[in-house]
């Protein structure tokens, strides 16, 4: 008995229209679909092609969030008489004359059809002048396209569009209210002016200024002007340069964080982008920094060479392919935690030199103190402190050391740094820029928790199965694995093949008892099929299992600490390689500056 839904579709099948070409306005019609999604589609395309025009000043204006009014006015070098009659036209453009020319081009569009698009949406009228004509305008509505006729206008183009999906009702019952596409365009208006600092923004909703960054020509300005000026003191620059790409921008620190990527722009060449892969190296770059299911600041642009990105995989341009996917992963990689090591919040205390310590914590004020690296790993369970190689001595004045002069002589000793606690669970800083408290269980967690993970990572005593572990992948994993299978050995783990797309282990490295190893594997397949052989993998390194034990063994708020346990603290804290928040992702030091004590007293 056939099904309802076979029926249904046998149904469908015999009783369908015969096979016909689309008329024009209809092929048109569903090319622009693909371009013009709402209004925010259109703002974009008529962004691009100012941008493209060399334009330093760009005004939006658009009426009932855009369905009903979007003009688009710009300073560029505007549209010859010549060229105007063109410009509406399907398929013609001047940035491209061969398929070669797209994957070399600099420019933001090239498309050929997105003016033509619009006019089959919406009515179109384009107002341009450049520096050797005076002005003209044409109009245009699907395919009809008026003469061109002089106009009064400045130097640019201004481009009007009416009535969005007017004459197309199946279209313009999808888009939101007012409110919602006005969302959208503020929101890319918001993005290009912050890809583009040294261009001047404004938007307009009616009579309401949404938008106008004039005067804002700096990231960080830009980035205050958007979001709040109390994100001021989170921002860090960041450039880096390399063989790949030269990477210029502004990231948070990890005490800054949002619950969602709203406040993360990413743009190549200036060309504003979402990529999986860039959002994946944020990711990696700032874990164990920031608490879960957080996200930085990140407003970044890459610059590449043209020729090693495929901007051509999306119909609006929202995301590119990578020709050397690995490479670019492993740099964006390296400049996140190379800014984040440089700008750690540390630096801020005063502490650290270009010799890593400093003056403060001269070599012969800390030796009695400190122990070699070696000494200082601290075991895994809550042992008192003089165990976790942090002294505890009673009397900090009685182990000043006498350092010896270059003439052999004792000299006096240098007058040491004070240090206290407040509440036993915070250590008090003075320093030049204000008044630094750490979080002592905090830090020493962090300490904790960084050495645990090397000494983790270094682990790779095997141990026997009783039963081996079968993994069964498809045929695509199959074959990524079999050709790199290499690879898994730097992780100790060795694979027999068991049957068509099976393999079977037998030991496991200690490290990976208690992971699900099918998706360790398919998850370093997937990078491997995205990056290349070249990928760098990460060990399952049981996070959540090796934070607990940093966390146990840590000092314990309440625990009252002597001057020299406070300072070796402090010296272990200068050498972690992360000095921004425990693993939880809580802040690990705050600075009390002169504005804000003046705050706090009334001065200001």
């Amino acid at each position: 008995m056939t099904s309802t839904l076979g029926s249904h579709f046998m149904l469908c099948y015999s009783t369908s229209m015969p096979i016909r070409l689309l008329n024009d306005t209809t092929i048109s019609q569903i090319a622009a679909g693909e371009v013009i999604e709402r209004p925010a589609s259109v703002v974009k395309e008529l962004l691009d092609n100012s941008l493209d025009a060399g334009a330093t000043k760009i005004d939006i204006y658009c009426e009932e969030g855009g369905k009903k009014v979007i003009e688009i006015a710009d300073n560029g070098q505007g549209i010859g008489p010549s060229d105007l009659s063109m410009a509406p036209v399907r398929h013609a453009t001047s940035k491209i004359q061969s398929l070669d020319d797209i994957y070399l081009s600099h420019s933001m569009g090239f498309r050929g059809e997105a003016l033509a698009s619009i006019c089959h949406v919406a009515s179109l009228r384009i107002r341009s002048k450049t520096a050797d004509h005076p002005g003209y305008e044409i109009s245009a509505d699907s395919t009809n396209i008026s003469e061109i006729r002089p106009c009064a206008c400045p130097q640019g183009t201004t481009i009007t569009v009416r009535n969005l999906f007017a004459d197309i009702p199946v279209r313009r019952q999808y888009l939101k209210s007012d409110t919602s596409e006005l969302g959208h365009i503020s929101e890319l208006v918001r993005q290009y002016s912050l890809a583009y600092p040294e261009i001047h923004f404004s938007l307009r909703h009616h009579d309401k200024e949404i938008i106008n960054t004039g005067g804002i020509s700096t990231p960080e300005d830009l980035i205050t002007y958007h979001f709040g000026s109390d994100l001021a003191d989170h921002l860090i620059p960041i450039s880096h340069s390399d063989a790949v790409m030269s990477v210029t921008g502004v990231i948070s620190t990890p005490t800054l964080t949002f619950a969602n990527r709203t406040r993360q722009l990413i743009s190549v060449n200036s060309r504003v982008i979402r990529n999986s892969m860039i959002q994946r190296v944020v990711t990696d770059a700032f874990q164990d920094m920031i608490p879960a299911r957080r996200h930085p600041l990140v407003i970044l642009n890459l610059t590449m060479d043209p020729a090693t990105i495929d901007v051509n995989i999306h119909p609006q341009k929202t995301d590119i392919k990578f020709l050397h996917s690995g490479q670019v992963f492993d740099a964006l990689r390296s400049a996140f935690r190379r800014t984040l090591k440089q700008n750690a919040s540390l630096a801020g205390l005063g502490l650290v030199s270009d010799n890593g310590i400093a003056d403060s914590f001269a070599a012969g004020d800390i030796q009695p103190f400190l122990m070699t690296p070696s000494e200082r790993i601290m075991p895994l369970n809550s042992a008192p402190i003089s165990n976790i190689g942090i002294p505890s001595m009673n009397d900090s004045n009685s182990v000043s050391p006498v350092p010896v002069g270059s003439m052999g002589t004792a000299q006096p000793p240098a007058p040491l740094p004070t240090y206290f606690q407040v509440f036993d669970t915070y250590i008090g800083i003075p320093a030049e820029d204000g008044l630094w408290l750490l979080d002592q269980h905090a830090v020493h967690e962090r300490i904790l928790y960084e050495r645990i993970k090397d000494t983790h990572a270094e682990n790779t005593f095997l141990q026997e199965l009783l039963i081996p572990d079968i993994i069964e992948l498809s045929e695509s994993e199959a074959a990524t694995f079999i050709a790199n299978r290499l690879i898994f050995k730097q992780f100790s783990l060795n694979f027999e093949e068991f049957g068509p797309r099976q393999f079977l282990i037998r030991q496991l490295p200690v490290n990976f008892v208690g992971i699900r190893l099918k998706d360790f594997v398919i998850d370093c397949l997937t990078k491997i099929t995205e990056l290349g052989p070249q990928a760098e993998l990460d060990r399952p390194d049981q996070k959540d299992k090796l934070q607990m034990m940093a966390c146990k063994a840590a000092i314990k708020a309440g625990k009252k600490l002597t001057q020299p346990e406070i300072r070796a603290l402090i010296a272990d804290f200068i050498e972690s390689p992360s000095s921004y928040t425990c693993p939880h992702g809580r802040p690990l030091a705050i600075r009390l500056g002169k504005k804000e004590l003046e705050k706090l007293f009334h001065r200001i």
